[in-house]
Order: C-alpha cells, then structure tokens, then sequence
C-alpha cells in the first residue's frame, strides 16, 4: 500500500509515519475497522428489516411462516440440490415435494438472504392483485435487465403501469383473428408429437407459448413450431432466435434463485446469447 503524497503529510501530522501504512499490524487494524463497518451495516440493515416485517404482519394479521430446513451453513445443500435439479430438468418435481414436505407458505433462508415461498391462492391474490401495490420486484430488475431490459417485466409503480397501459390494446384486437392464430399454432403443436415414443412436451409448450406470444405483440409470429420439421433448426433466423431465448431464459432463472446474488451467474454466454 503506498501513500500519496498529499495522504502522506496528513498522516505524518498526525503521528502516523509513512513506513507504518506497511507495517502488519496496520493493515490487521484496518482490515478490522472495515470488517466492524461492514458487520454493523449488515446488521442494521437487518434489524430494520425485521423490524418492518414484524410491523406487517401485525397490520395483515399474518402468521410467523415455517422455516426451511437445511443441513448445511448457509443452506448450501439446498443450492448445490438446486443447481443438480436444473441440469437434471427435474426443477419442478423438486420444488413440489418441497412444499410437499414444509407446507405451502415458508420461510428460506439461503446464502443469508430470506425469502417466501407461497402457493396458497389468498396470499397469490393478495400479492397479484388486491394488495399489488404493497409489493416490489426486488433484485428482478438487474437480474432479467440483461435480456428484458427496460420494460413491463423489470418496472414498478409508475413505468410499470405506463407500460402496462400501452399493451392493453394488444389484446382487444379482433378476437376472431387471434382464435384463427392460436388454433393455427395448436395444430402444430399437435403434429409435433410423435406417435409411439416419449417426447419432451416442455420444449414444444415453450415454442407454442413463444409463436402465440410473438403474434399477439409484434402482429407477426416467430413460427417456431414448423421449423421443428426441420433437420437443423439452427440454419433458420427463427430457430437460431428461439434457441437463443431459450437459453437466456435458462440463465434468467438460474439467477433468480440466488436472489440479491444473482450477478454471481452470467458471463459471456449469457451476454451473447441476450
């Protein structure tokens, strides 16, 4: 660590001789002032934290939510179990025996950021719609920026609802028109899948869910569904778009189960493929 010259005569002023900003005991000292900085701000933070969940519960009337439980510090066995569960494509079945087992509202607690997880239609009405706007993204907005930006799926309050406002007529346009579309890309669907075998149904439902959501937004569907047919769906501008969307998709909810650490997943694949 060198001094400048100017931080140099300030400390000498004040007894500090330049030789000393080197010595260990120095930097043991300030590397312990920081830690004590750090350690009090985290814990400020929380006790605000917890001090204004404790004050909404009691004006909601809510429950104290049953805790998560894990074997490891910092729940790390529930992260790498998360992580296997996703190469595996068994996210879903994974989260279903967790509710299964700790019931449909807890409490996680995982790399020291908390968290609730619900499925109980009260508590989805109430965050969804009755009390909207009572509730923030947290860390979603950086976390999907990358691949959102800007937009209805990243905003709240305001911008959100200026966005909102601008899609709404998207979807009263002529009904008759959007039935035709969505029956047109049903029966892709359908030819789809093949007769005899097992087929992964998830991949075709992304690409039904992505050509039905194209029409309604741009007027011009992406017609992922019949390059299927295709041998390499990749040489098509549309197959290499959708393959594209898929993948960020996959690094979008790999961040967003790490919460406020979501930056810790991303690269340049991620960014190339956004």
């Amino acid at each position: 660590m060198q001094a400048t010259p100017m931080a140099s005569t300030w400390l000498t002023t004040y007894g500090v001789q330049e030789a000393q900003l080197t010595h260990p005991t120095f930097l043991i000292f300030s590397f312990a002032i920081a830690s004590t900085i750090l350690f009090l701000g985290i814990t400020i933070q929380r006790v605000k934290r917890n001090r204004a969940d404790l004050g909404f519960q009691r004006a909601h009337g809510c429950g104290i939510p049953r805790p998560l439980q894990y074997k490891w510090p910092f729940a790390l066995d529930l992260v790498i179990e998360a992580f296997r569960v996703i190469a595996e494509k068994k996210a879903l079945q994974w989260f279903v025996e967790i509710f299964e087992r700790t019931g449909p509202t807890f409490e996680q607690n995982v790399l020291g950021v908390k968290g609730i997880d619900t499925v109980e239609p009260d508590n989805l009405e109430s965050i969804l719609s009755s009390q909207f706007t009572k509730y923030g993204l947290g860390a979603r907005g950086p976390t999907f920026a990358p691949l959102l930006g800007d937009g209805i799926f990243t905003q709240e309050g305001a911008p959100w609802k200026h966005s909102r406002d601008m899609l709404r007529p998207l979807f009263s346009l002529n009904r008759a028109n959007i039935f035709k579309q969505v029956e047109e890309h049903t029966e892709y669907l359908v030819k789809c899948i093949p007769t005899g075998q097992f087929v992964d149904l998830q991949t075709l439902f992304f690409r039904f869910t992505f050509d039905t959501t194209t029409f309604l937004l741009f007027g011009k569907s992406m017609v992922s569904l019949q390059t299927t047919f295709k041998r390499d769906e990749s040489s098509t501008g549309e197959g290499r778009f959708s393959e594209a969307f898929r993948i960020s998709q996959d690094f979008l909810f790999r961040r967003g189960r790490l919460g406020d650490l979501y930056w810790l997943i991303g690269g340049k694949e991620f960014r190339r493929q956004c």
